[in-house]
């Protein structure tokens, strides 16, 4: 890494996610990440006058069941908006949710499982 580049880490309790998934019902755990990927970009963009005039995009693994085998867990990399153009968080949500589940669609792969615990780890 250089000296420009920035990393930071979050955690977000599996209460608050299954909150955001019960307010939101069509996104998946991995929208919610998503878009709060996204959130968080915009607000770092915007401090530093930087944010650019379409949202960036993300290359995100999406759980692909059948296109498993023995040694690789299924997965279909597609490129997903991270809504960073979007203030309001809500919005920026429903939009990512529309655009994984459209590449769900395009893929003919179904959404993640319902449990998030089951996909990101109890605590």
């Amino acid at each position: 890494m250089s000296a420009r580049r920035t990393t930071g880490m979050v955690t977000m309790p599996p209460r608050a996610l299954d909150a955001a998934r019960s307010a939101h019902p069509a996104a998946t755990a991995q929208d919610i990440v998503l878009a709060a990927i996204g959130g968080a970009l915009r607000r770092w963009l915007l401090g530093r006058s930087t944010l650019p005039d379409t949202s960036l995009i993300a290359l995100v693994p999406l759980y692909a069941e059948g296109l498993e085998d023995a040694d690789t867990p299924g997965v279909a990399p597609v490129l997903v908006k991270l809504g960073t153009g979007e203030a309001e968080a809500g919005t920026r949500l429903h939009a990512i949710a529309a655009d994984t589940k459209a590449a769900r669609n395009r893929l003919g792969i179904a959404a993640e499982m319902e449990d998030p615990s089951e996909t990101l780890g109890a605590p």
